[in-house]
C-alpha cells in the first residue's frame, strides 16, 4: 500500500518524550513517531524532526482539501511544538517547507496501531470481573471503561454530524474488533430516539448460551459516551434490547436523548 502526505521539516532532530507533555498526542507502536488526529487528518511528528499529514488511503488533492480546512489548527500545532522544544525557528519557516511526499509500507507501518483484544482475551477478563466482583461492580467497570473509549473517539475526531459519529462509531467497532455495527430503522416514539444500533458477531457475548444476563455493558456505555460527548448533554442514555445472553442472536442497542 501507497500513500501520499505532505511533510514539514523542522531542521534537526528532536526529542519525542518532550513533546509528550502536550496531551493531544500519543505515540505509536513503533515509538519513533507521534500522532494526533485533525479534522479527519493524521498529523504525525517524527524523530527526524518532520512533520507529516496523511489520510489513510486518500489522495492529495483530498489531504490538500483538509488542510485548508484544518489550517489554523495545524499552525497552532507547530507553534506549539517550537515553543516545546525551544527551537530558533518560527512557524512561517517551517510552514513554508512543506512538500508533497509519497509514503511507503514502512512509513505507514510508524501509525498502525493494532488495538483489538482478542474475542478469547476480552471475554475472559470479563467473565473474570463477575467472578471475581460480582455483577453490580463488573458492571461498573465495564460501564466505565465503556463511557471513557466513546467520549475520547469523539473528543480525538470531532464528527461535525450525527452521520459522522455513527461512521466514527462503525470504524470503531470494526478498528477494536468489537463486532459489526449497523444502525436500525425504528418509529420514534415521545423521546427522542437518537439511534438504534445492531451489533452481529459481539466479541463480548456472540455465541454464548444464555445466561439471563445482558453481557455487552461496555458496548452500551461506549454508545452512550460518544453521544452525550457529541451532544455537549448527559441526559443521554442508551439501552441493550437485545443480547446472546437473553437468548436473542445478535445485540441491539437503543440511544436516546432525554433533553432537548
Amino acid at each position: 500500500m501507497k500513500a501520499e502526505a505532505f511533510t514539514y521539516d523542522l531542521g534537526t532532530r528532536i526529542d519525542l518524550s518532550k513533546l509528550e507533555k502536550l496531551n493531544y498526542f500519543r505515540r505509536t507502536d513503533n515509538s519513533d513517531a507521534l500522532v494526533t488526529d485533525l479534522k479527519g487528518l493524521t498529523l504525525m511528528v517524527l524523530s527526524n524532526g518532520r512533520i507529516r499529514l496523511f489520510e489513510h488511503e486518500r489522495d492529495f488533492e483530498q489531504i490538500r482539501d483538509k488542510m485548508l480546512t484544518a489550517s489554523i489548527e495545524i499552525y497552532s500545532i507547530i507553534e506549539d511544538i517550537i515553543k516545546t522544544l525551544g527551537l530558533k525557528v518560527s512557524a512561517k519557516q517551517i510552514i513554508s517547507s512543506g512538500r508533497r511526499e509519497e509514503l511507503g509500507t514502512d512509513d505507514l507501518a510508524l501509525f498502525e496501531r493494532k488495538q483489538n483484544l482478542s474475542t478469547h482475551v476480552l471475554r475472559s477478563l470479563l467473565f473474570a470481573s463477575y467472578d471475581l466482583a460480582g455483577d453490580f461492580q463488573a458492571e461498573r467497570i465495564s460501564t466505565q471503561a465503556g463511557e471513557q473509549i466513546g467520549r475520547k473517539a469523539v473528543k480525538i475526531k470531532k464528527p461535525q454530524s450525527k452521520e459522522e459519529l455513527i461512521r466514527l462509531l462503525k470504524k470503531l467497532f470494526d478498528d477494536l474488533g468489537l463486532g459489526k455495527l449497523s444502525t436500525v430503522e425504528r418509529e420514534k416514539g415521545s423521546v427522542t430516539l437518537e439511534a438504534v444500533f445492531r451489533v452481529d458477531d459481539c466479541a463480548l457475548c456472540s455465541g454464548v448460551a444464555p445466561v439471563n444476563k445482558k453481557l455487552c455493558n461496555l458496548t452500551r456505555a461506549l454508545l452512550r459516551g460518544a453521544f452525550a460527548e457529541f451532544k455537549h448533554m448527559e441526559s443521554i442514555t442508551a439501552n441493550e434490547t437485545k443480547c446472546w445472553g437473553m437468548g436473542d442472536t445478535y445485540c441491539e442497542f437503543e440511544v436516546y436523548s432525554l433533553a432537548k
